[in-house]
């Protein structure tokens, strides 16, 4: 399908969903739980075509008329929270995401059990958030329980398994424990490519993600070329415009600027950083990231007067997000640092 195609088909969509939504208390007033199971897909639907203010209205709705009719212990109330989860980590929400992706693990697990399917899926979400927030101890611990239980439950080529399989090596990247990480995501590759194909979005970030290792390594050319194989792919499956996408651009700029090919990596951290302000907003984690790579990148050129706002924006920004102790916020708080002793500032520095 053309891009103009594609984009007439997501306009209708959208049109069609806001008619959909239109006095939907008044129609089903005497019918609650018929109403949240409408809101429910409307929301859903709405946070696929990053609609994320009116996926949050229509989750949230449905969370409460669950609740309130079937209790909070009910598997749609606890579906409900898994789609505000999403919703919530998409819009750089992490705190609040964790906050609920753990209260509806703790209660999923007492009512049906640590090996039912919606349980699973919960801890998949914990261990997520955990990642996110930079806990990677508590979320590999998290996500090696869960992939021994979907290994026996499940099955290794399952929807669950797959992403498990996937997510792991992910906190292994994170932690800069290349090694391991490489074997699981050559592994998570070759399943997703067998099970989900070449061009699924998941089985991209996989290769953005195996790219991430390779760069860890100073394998810089073949970083290069996945960055580049899986952008190419990413841009026209998914838009350019995707997060996924945005995560490849940010990590290819990184290993330009690890390379020393500054200009490079400038054109890619700003054309990365201007569609993040755009589509995510100023105060998105993947924006702050943008915008530290940026700074880096200054500072690597000594041109510490443009690299200081910008640290400074990314420290207030991933303190609001993220908090004081997150691996991202103590980054840009050391790159401060650092920038200060370079530039002959130590009273600056050790303050």
């Amino acid at each position: 399908m053309s891009p103009t195609k594609a984009k007439d088909r997501e306009v209708t969509v959208r049109s069609f969903l806001d008619t959909a939504s239109g006095n939907l208390k008044a129609k089903f007033e005497k019918k609650p739980l018929v109403e949240a199971s409408i809101r429910d897909t409307l929301g859903n639907v709405y946070r696929h075509l990053g609609e994320y203010k009116s996926a949050e209205l229509h989750l949230e709705h449905a969370r409460r008329l669950y609740q309130e009719h079937l209790g909070m212990e009910d598997r749609r109330t606890l579906k409900s929270m898994g789609g505000l989860f999403w919703v919530y980590f998409e819009q750089g929400r992490y705190i609040e995401a964790e906050e609920i992706a753990v209260k509806g693990f703790e209660v999923s697990r007492r009512v049906l059990g640590e090996e039912d399917e919606d349980t699973l899926d919960s801890m998949n979400t914990v261990a997520f958030a955990y990642l996110q927030m930079g806990c990677y101890e508590e979320s590999e611990l998290l996500y090696k329980k869960l992939l021994e239980i979907c290994h026996r439950v499940l099955g290794e080529e399952e929807r669950l398994t797959l992403s498990v399989i996937g997510n792991l090596p992910w906190v292994y990247l994170l932690q800069r424990r290349y090694d391991e990480a490489e074997k699981l995501f050559n592994k998570a590759l070759e399943l997703q490519r067998r099970v989900w194909g070449e061009e699924h979005p998941w089985t991209l970030v996989r290769m953005s993600n195996l790219a991430g290792v390779y760069r860890g390594q100073g394998r810089y050319n073949e970083a290069e070329r996945q960055y580049l194989k899986t952008l190419e792919t990413q841009r026209r499956v998914i838009g350019e415009e995707h997060v996924y996408t945005l995560w490849s651009m940010n990590g290819l700029a990184q290993l330009y600027t690890d390379e020393g090919r500054y200009e490079e990596a400038s054109h890619h951290f700003r054309k990365t950083l201007n569609i993040c302000r755009r589509v995510l907003g100023e105060k998105h984690p993947d924006t702050l990231n943008n915008l530290n790579g940026l700074a880096v990148l200054y500072m690597k050129q000594d041109d510490f007067d443009k690299a200081e706002p910008l640290l400074i924006q990314a420290i207030e920004g991933r303190r609001l997000k993220l908090g004081d102790t997150h691996p991202h916020t103590l980054e840009s708080w050391r790159n401060l640092i650092e920038l200060y002793k370079a530039w002959g500032k130590s009273e600056k520095a050790e303050e």
